[in-house]
This record gives C-alpha cells, sequence and structure tokens, in this order.
C-alpha cells in the first residue's frame, strides 16, 4: 500500500499498472493512472488497520485514508476549504509469485479524527484546529 501511494506521488505510472492484478486491469489501465497522477497532488497517508496479509498469506486488506489536492476538474472524496480532500478505501490485494498486487477497494465515508489527534490532511495540526 505504502507503495503504490509513493509511485502515485512520484509519477510512477508503469509501477503502479504493474502492481494491479492483472485480471482486474482495464484495457486503458496506463491512460487511466496517468490521468489520475495529472488530476491529483497526493499529500499524505494514513493506515488505519490492516487484515491479513502477513508473511504466510495469499491475501490481505489495507483500510486507509489518503489525502491529496485535485488539479483537474472532478472530485474523488470528501473536501475542505483550502482544498484538501481524502479518500478513504479498504484495498483488496493478493500475492502472486511473492509479490502484492491491488485487485480493488471499497470506497468508505472519510476518516474522521479525535478533535487532539492529528488531522488527516498531514498538515502536523490537531484535527480540531485544522479540518475541525
Amino acid at each position: 500500500m505504502r507503495s503504490r501511494f509513493s509511485a502515485f506521488c512520484r509519477g510512477e505510472a508503469a509501477y503502479l499498472v504493474e502492481t494491479h492484478e492483472k485480471s482486474a486491469r482495464g484495457p486503458d489501465a496506463l491512460r487511466d493512472v496517468l490521468k489520475t497522477i495529472r488530476e491529483t497532488e497526493w499529500t499524505n497517508l494514513i493506515i488505519l488497520g490492516a487484515q491479513r496479509g502477513g508473511a504466510r498469506d495469499q491475501e490481505g486488506h489495507v483500510e486507509f485514508a489518503a489525502a491529496f489536492k485535485q488539479k483537474g476538474p472532478g472530485l474523488i472524496g470528501g473536501g475542505a476549504a483550502d482544498g484538501f480532500q481524502q479518500m478513504r478505501e479498504r484495498s483488496f490485494f493478493v500475492r502472486e509469485e511473492g509479490r502484492w498486487l491491488y485487485v480493488d477497494g471499497d470506497q468508505l465515508p472519510p476518516h474522521q479524527p479525535k478533535r487532539n489527534e492529528p488531522c488527516w490532511c498531514g498538515s502536523g495540526k490537531k484535527m480540531k484546529a485544522c479540518h475541525g
């Protein structure tokens, strides 16, 4: 999960396509990834939980919240006045030939930290002083 987030931040489209499970890729996978990279600036990742995905597992789930700013038209998740938005997902991964591959994910409501916890956007401020 973290490597894919980093790849979105760095614009590594080929890596994102390679780490998407083959049967779950659309025919325009590279084009779609490039469009997402052009239209978003990813700024923060919070791993909220994981199920399975250990050294002996062949599948696993990761729940995360990712903060981003939209650079193009359209909105993906919950937004904020300063332009930050949030995407929260429960992702499904499978291991093939020793490599974890993204299959798909379920969109979830935005993550809401408690007032005195760090904000989801990655500002370093407490939630109450940022998006609270």
